[in-house]
């Protein structure tokens, strides 16, 4: 055989796994968070089908009808960005710090995004809300659009310009806060999504790339995990799943006090049992080889 046949079987990453919607492993994680997927942090380590979890979960609920879905998965490139403004804004260089600025920006980027999807999905709702507010909304999704292409992009999009403004961090983040008119925008939104019986799924993978293997990166990761959270809290119809590697979980753990209140019992377990990873293997292999297997070859000798 030509080449190298192992290539065949898939890629090793989701993202440009040819074989991922065919040989996808329906897992009882896979049902759960397809069923129910509310607040879930799903962590696992390298290779145990985080990403391929993620995507195939985004496509059914895209497709399913029964939730629209927010997705966030970034690459190196815009997460560097972020981390940077984080550091400008933080008053201190420590972990609590650094993780309530990552915190506040990353849950006004979730909600811009939920927002501005809601805005074309509900004009009747949009219709129904007082023309201040209308204008409101529809001012701040116009800025929020034109700041990037992805929502990261346009977080630094938005963010970036205030860095000039004020030295002082404690200041800068008060005044971004009031400039970017957070709660009021979350109160318009609530009023939105109160008048649907629809929900956001808000997916989040990737959140490793362009790690920073440190205080920063860790504080950055769980300011997302705490900010999709909070959001769920305050919005019902919001679900968030964020999907997280063992090792920074771990770090998580290490460095937050606060973890058991905050994402203790919302933690899911991804592993390969013997049985799904054999299902995995022989499906991969009976798809790439195009083997069929006939019902003769099943029968028991007499």
């Amino acid at each position: 055989m030509k080449g190298d046949s192992r290539s065949r079987l898939g890629d090793a990453r989701a993202e440009n796994d040819k074989l991922l919607n065919s040989a996808f492993i329906q897992t009882e994680e896979y049902r759960v968070l397809l069923q129910h997927g509310s607040g879930y942090v799903v962590v696992g380590r390298r290779g145990t089908g985080k990403s391929a979890l993620f995507c195939e979960l985004r496509n059914a609920l895209r497709h399913g009808g029964g939730s629209w879905v927010v997705s966030l998965e970034p690459d190196g490139s815009e997460v560097a960005p972020i981390h940077a403004i984080v550091r400008r804004l933080s008053a201190r260089e420590n972990y609590h710090a650094m993780q309530e600025v990552a915190q506040t920006l990353c849950r006004y980027m979730v909600l811009m995004e939920v927002a501005c999807d809601a805005l074309l999905r509900l004009p009747a709702a949009v219709a129904r809300i007082e023309a201040g507010e209308k204008r409101i909304l529809q001012d701040h999704s116009t800025s929020w659009k034109q700041a990037g292409s992805t929502p990261f992009e346009r977080l630094y999009g938005i963010v970036a310009p205030f860095l000039n403004t004020i030295t002082e961090p404690g200041l800068l983040l008060g005044e971004l806060n009031r400039s970017l008119k957070y709660h009021k925008v979350l109160d318009i939104t609530k009023q939105l999504l109160a008048s649907s019986d629809r929900t956001y799924t808000i997916l989040a993978d990737r959140l490793d790339e362009g790690f920073e293997p440190g205080t920063l990166g860790v504080a950055f990761i769980n300011g997302i995990v705490s900010a999709a959270t909070d959001l769920s809290t305050v919005i019902p119809a919001l679900r968030p799943t964020v999907f997280i590697r063992d090792n920074i979980f771990r770090s998580i753990q290490d460095q937050d006090s606060n973890y058991t209140r905050n994402i203790e019992g919302r933690v899911m377990r991804l592993h390969w049992d013997e049985t799904n990873l054999l299902r995995l293997v022989a499906r991969r292999m009976k798809i790439a080889f195009k083997w069929r297997v006939q019902a003769s070859t099943l029968r028991r000798p007499t």
